[in-house]
């Protein structure tokens, strides 16, 4: 402590900032790891969707046309209800002793174009419901970033608020420690000078 230092002392400038700056990364770690959480539940929604738009368009013309079919070829329901046809239509013409002949054959096609022309359309319709779960999914998780994004800039408006108020008082107080320094160093000059003047007075 120096001759002129009497006592005066601003408060601590690291303690309360080191506060308000780990709350703030708190808070920003809450929001954003609930974000990650959020994000990770809509993820599998959003590729299937993505996934069957890529299929759907492509059982339009608008994409690769012969993938899509492909696919819709080699689904489970499609094949299930092929491979059951195949075998009425079999037994049926076994039936009447024509297992294996032209005819047989002829009503496998038909059948088949039948079935063909019936669940590609029924496979668009899922195909077009499964785009469409992925694109709420993915309406939602843009709402949820948004949100996240919202309470980010508030957090941090907020923190930067109160850092820059928090800085203005220690500004504050240090300037009314210097002049409470000032005015205690005056006065006790003063008390000095008037002491001085009082010996001098009395060897006089």
């Amino acid at each position: 402590m120096s001759f002129f230092d009497f006592g005066f002392s601003t408060p601590s400038s690291g303690g309360i900032s080191d506060l308000l700056k780990q709350y703030y990364q708190q808070g920003r770690g809450d929001i954003q790891q609930g974000f990650q959480h959020a994000l990770g539940y809509e993820q599998p929604y959003m590729q299937a969707g993505q996934q069957a738009l890529g299929s759907y368009l492509g059982t339009l013309g608008l994409g690769n046309r012969q993938d899509a079919i492909n696919r819709f070829k080699a689904s489970p329901g499609y094949q299930f209800a092929l491979q059951q046809g195949t075998q009425a239509v079999q037994r049926g013409e076994a039936a009447r002793g024509l297992a294996g002949s032209g005819a047989e054959q002829k009503q496998l096609a038909q059948y088949g174009q039948g079935l063909a022309n019936q669940e590609y359309g029924q496979y668009q319709s899922k195909l077009a419901g499964l785009a469409g779960m992925g694109q709420q999914a993915a309406t939602t998780t843009g709402g949820w970033s948004m949100g996240a994004g919202s309470g980010l800039a508030q957090l941090g408006l907020g923190y930067g608020g109160q850092q820059a108020s928090y800085d203005e008082a220690m500004q504050r107080l240090k300037l009314e420690e210097e002049q409470a320094k000032q005015q205690a160093s005056s006065s006790f000059w003063g008390g000095i000078g008037s002491l001085a003047g009082s010996v001098a007075g009395f060897f006089i």
